[in-house]
């Protein structure tokens, strides 16, 4: 009982943290100040996750990501090649959809019309998860050509490409 408070604190504390740096960002008005502030709340929220890792309710997770993804795709337009919060934003919509695709499959016995549906948001989940990926990559994903650059930029990929080069591949999968 103690552990679970605990543990509901922490996340109220980080919660409560991430709201206290956004409503910050919104407010200084200075640009350097700002981008500064942007890229400090991005490198905390992608240095981040644990939490949702080591929560061992799948629903409650389900319910809380889509607020931590919007926040940091608002930090995303102030910095919008912050590398951190691309890859934590294409991991955050690819384990969206993964829980929106599970909870369709729990569903699909007793009402297969919301399955169908969650499974079409799941979908378009996973497209966005890959878009950011690729992003991280700096790859166009709305080229005709998205194949051929993926396959040119794979030689010449990086450590630090690997993050998006998996989520891409999971999220293109998943959809």
């Amino acid at each position: 009982m103690q552990q679970a408070r605990s543990i509901h604190h922490r996340r109220k504390m980080a919660l409560n943290g991430l709201v206290l740096v956004w409503v910050a960002v919104l407010v200084l008005g200075g640009c350097s100040l700002k981008r500064t502030a942007v890229n400090l709340a991005g490198n905390a929220i992608s240095g981040g996750g644990r939490a949702y890792a080591s929560d061992d309710d799948p629903d409650f997770i389900r319910e809380a990501l889509p607020f931590g993804i919007k926040v940091s795709e608002g930090l995303l337009e102030e910095s919008p090649v912050h590398r951190g919060l691309l890859a934590s934003v294409a991991k955050g919509y690819a384990v969206y959809a993964y829980l929106l695709q599970d909870q369709a499959d729990r569903t699909e016995a007793a009402d297969l019309a919301k399955a169908k549906a969650l499974r079409g948001r799941a979908h378009r989940f996973y497209l966005r998860s890959r878009d950011h990926a690729l992003r991280g990559l700096r790859i166009d994903s709305r080229s005709a050509d998205l194949f051929r650059q993926l396959a040119n930029r794979i030689p010449r990929a990086t450590r630090e490409d690997v993050p998006f080069l998996y989520w891409a591949a999971v999220s293109w999968a998943g959809a």
